[in-house]
């Protein structure tokens, strides 16, 4: 149970950073980088709250509240400081690579304006909504879902609720951030292992395997676009795409491309560091 709760913590915050950090022809320095990241830090009390913890010990019914409030308690803790400079170390040599001072000196101009503070206001709102959401959904919808898929029958994914101009301009900015490819990897990741498993152990069910991945990866943007619906407004996207747009955030996105070159052990280096704290 834990590592799944670290993994998908871990990819919220990637997704977080790659998102909503616009980050920087002298190349940036860790210390700078660690203020970019720590200008977009989220509310991380969600992980606390009885809502998020009833959750994960309904799911698993192993699991102790007390036990899990402990550990995310320590993991928020963790969170909140050297979470930033252990991810400075694994990453900084990609932001190193392209972007400059002079990014870092625009994007925190950026971050402290009253748009960006907004912004980072409504970050940690996201945050706070979306991994309730997707547990419900998929709680409530999964397990239907999934028989469909293995008797064969036809699923239709989840339906996106709100305005098509929102959606448009979410999807220009979740897909020129990066932030979709990093997704796909990780489920890209995780599909391989359920497929290898159900390739093993019902090899005549693959279709139906992989039919199910489709969905729940569908599903998962859709839960996200939704929510980012209730959250934000699309002057708050025009005002993202325009950090995204400019030649800082250009610069960023260079560093997320080439991050996902080593996207998946990245992201589990982080997960073993988060792993250590919560198992003290």
């Amino acid at each position: 149970m834990r590592k799944t709760i670290v993994w998908r913590i871990t990819l919220m915050l990637i997704l977080f950073m790659g998102i909503t950090t616009m980050s920087c022809a002298q190349q940036i320095t860790k210390e700078q980088l660690k203020e970019l990241f720590k200008a977009n830090a989220v509310d991380l009390s969600s992980f606390t709250s009885d809502e998020f913890i009833g959750q994960l010990t309904a799911r698993h019914n192993h699991g102790n509240k007390e036990r899990v409030r402990e550990s995310m308690e320590r993991l928020k803790t963790y969170l909140s400081g050297p979470f930033y400079d252990d991810c400075c170390d694994i990453m900084y040599d990609y932001y190193a690579k392209h972007v400059t001072e002079s990014d870092y000196t625009f994007l925190l101009a950026s971050y402290k304006s009253p748009e960006g503070v907004a912004i980072v206001e409504k970050n940690s709102q996201l945050m706070k909504r979306f991994m309730p959401a997707l547990m419900n959904y998929l709680q409530a919808n999964m397990p239907a879902k999934m028989q469909a898929c293995m008797a064969g029958e036809k699923v239709e994914p989840l339906k996106y609720t709100g305005p098509e101009s929102f959606k448009k301009k979410w999807d220009i900015m979740v897909r020129e951030s990066g932030s979709d490819q990093i997704v796909n990897a990780v489920m890209g990741n995780i599909s391989h292992q359920i497929e290898s498993v159900a390739k093993k152990n019902n090899p005549e069910k693959m279709e139906s395997v992989k039919a199910l991945i489709r969905i729940l990866m569908e599903d998962v943007f859709v839960v996200v676009c939704n929510t980012a619906g209730e959250v934000y407004t699309e002057a708050d996207l025009d005002f993202s795409l325009s950090l995204l747009h400019s030649e800082a955030g250009q610069h960023l996105k260079a560093a997320n491309m080439d991050m996902m070159s080593n996207f998946i052990p990245m992201s589990q280096a982080i997960s073993e560091k988060m792993m250590a704290v919560i198992n003290k």
